[in-house]
């Protein structure tokens, strides 16, 4: 039997099992992207604490963000965040040991945050 097409009266149910980052960041981009056609879900345990992965503002992080329709100059303030430039594997076997470079800030920062909040599309200096 196939399921009907998701919609308010008949919604989508997704449950997430882990309520890291990754977890968190799923369950809003699916609420995001289904709207009131999905009932979004995330089961996460009380006896497991911050594990402190490291994560980073990645170029990645931007689109996340912009597909959430929250714009630069709201998030990176408010998160006091900065870009990643480059990644250092120090931990690694000395044959592995390298630096991966992240795209450059030109190519990370599409646009500036006035002081009044607004943005405006500007090219970051090189």
């Amino acid at each position: 039997m196939e399921r009907p097409p998701a919609s308010p009266a008949n919604p989508l149910r997704v449950v997430i099992v882990g309520g890291g980052t990754a977890g968190w960041m799923a369950a809003t981009l699916m609420a995001r992207h289904w709207g009131e056609a999905a009932q979004v879900t995330v089961v996460e345990s009380p006896d497991i604490g911050i594990i402190g992965v490291g994560e980073g503002s990645t170029p990645q992080l931007k689109a996340f963000f912009e597909q959430l329709g929250i714009a630069e100059c709201e998030w990176m303030p408010a998160c006091n965040a900065t870009y990643k430039s480059g990644i250092r594997f120090a931990v690694w076997p000395r044959s592995l040991l390298t630096i991966s470079p992240l795209p450059s800030a030109t190519a990370i920062i599409s646009m500036r945050c006035l002081s009044d909040g607004s943005s405006a599309n500007t090219a970051a200096p090189d």
